[in-house]
Order: C-alpha cells, then sequence, then structure tokens
C-alpha cells in the first residue's frame, strides 16, 4: 500500500511539473487560507499554495484485463527463468533505457529467488495508462508476503516497469550484477 499511495501522489504531482508560476497555471491560486486570491499576497510564511491536478482516466475493464494478462504473461516467463523473452515484455521506455545484454545477463547471473517460483495475482488497481499489480510468490517468507509492480501502457501493449533501473547502468554487466547483489536483490523475491 505504501507503493500505491506514493505512485498516487507521484501521478498528481506530475501535473505540476513544467509551472512557471501562478499565472502559468490557470487552477494554481496562492493566498491565505481565509483571504481570497485577489486580496494583497500573504508574507510568504502564510502563503497556501493550491492546485487541481488532472484526475487519471478511467479505465475500461478490458484495459485492467489486458494489464492482468500481460502480468501473467510476464511472471509465468520469470518464474521459467527466459529472460532473453522477458526483455522485449519490459516497456518501450525501459527497453529504451536497458539493453537486452544487460537486462539478461543481471537476471541469469542474479534471478532472485522469486525465479522458479509460481505468483498469484491478488490485485490489478489500473488508472490512466499505469496498473500496479499486486501479487504473491509461493513460498516467500517476507512480510507482508506480496509485492507491487507497475505495469505501463504504451504502443498498444503492456508492458513492465522495473522501479530500480539505475541497477543496469555500471558499464557492465559483472558491475551491475555487484550493483543488484549490494542491494539485495538477488535474495530477495520482488523482481527488479
Amino acid at each position: 500500500m505504501r507503493f500505491l499511495k506514493s505512485l498516487v501522489i507521484g501521478v498528481s504531482a506530475a501535473g505540476l511539473v513544467g509551472c512557471t508560476g501562478v499565472g502559468s497555471h490557470p487552477s494554481l491560486t496562492v493566498g491565505s487560507p481565509a483571504a481570497p486570491a485577489a486580496s494583497a499576497a500573504p508574507p510568504a510564511s502564510a502563503a497556501v499554495v493550491t492546485a487541481t491536478a488532472k484526475a487519471a482516466e478511467p479505465v475500461s475493464s478490458q484495459m485492467k484485463t489486458g494489464a492482468r494478462q500481460a502480468a501473467e504473461q510476464f511472471y509465468s516467463l520469470y518464474s521459467a527463468r527466459q529472460f532473453a523473452t522477458l526483455w522485449g515484455l519490459l516497456s518501450p521506455t525501459v527497453r529504451s533505457q536497458v539493453t537486452k545484454g544487460a537486462w539478461v545477463g543481471v537476471h541469469e547471473a542474479c534471478p532472485g529467488t522469486a525465479a522458479g517460483k509460481s505468483r498469484t495475482i491478488q490485485a490489478v488497481t489500473a488508472f490512466g495508462s499505469a496498473a500496479i499489480i499486486t501479487e504473491a510468490v509461493a513460498g516467500a517468507t517476507s512480510t507482508p508476503g506480496t509485492t507491487e509492480d507497475v505495469f505501463s501502457y504504451a504502443g498498444g501493449q503492456w508492458g513492465y516497469s522495473p522501479g530500480v533501473l539505475a541497477i543496469y547502468r555500471h558499464g557492465s554487466v559483472a558491475a551491475d550484477v555487484a550493483a543488484a547483489q549490494a542491494a539485495g536483490f538477488c535474495t530477495g523475491w520482488k523482481v527488479f
């Protein structure tokens, strides 16, 4: 749930990116809580900024089903240790940032304890072009026993979007594996 709340806050805040000032956004006003926006501006310490971010578009049941199917396919291949095929199921943004060689090399050397184990999808929360997949890994002993992964919709398909891309940017597979080990991914059950 903590991840979900952080993602929702991040998505809401994304509506504010690029704002250069109060006048650049029609729903952004500065004023004190008790004074109307047209009155003289209060001291900086008393200013309140209010923003209304555009709500994420409702997701059809077909989109939600598509996200679930993409996750089921991804987890099935991950369980079977088919890392080369998995690279094609990453979101286009991730594929542009992580080479196939780095992805395969890191996961073959450091598959985590979840590789080879089945997963049960417990929930799919979809909004806009993102879906959070909550799943349980068979035999996982960690608390809370579930994990959440993000899938993104682009180019007519859902793709996995790992949260930590920095693992794949150390200049060599050996250095990337060392970074994954240091971060605890090789002994964890979350896909990274």
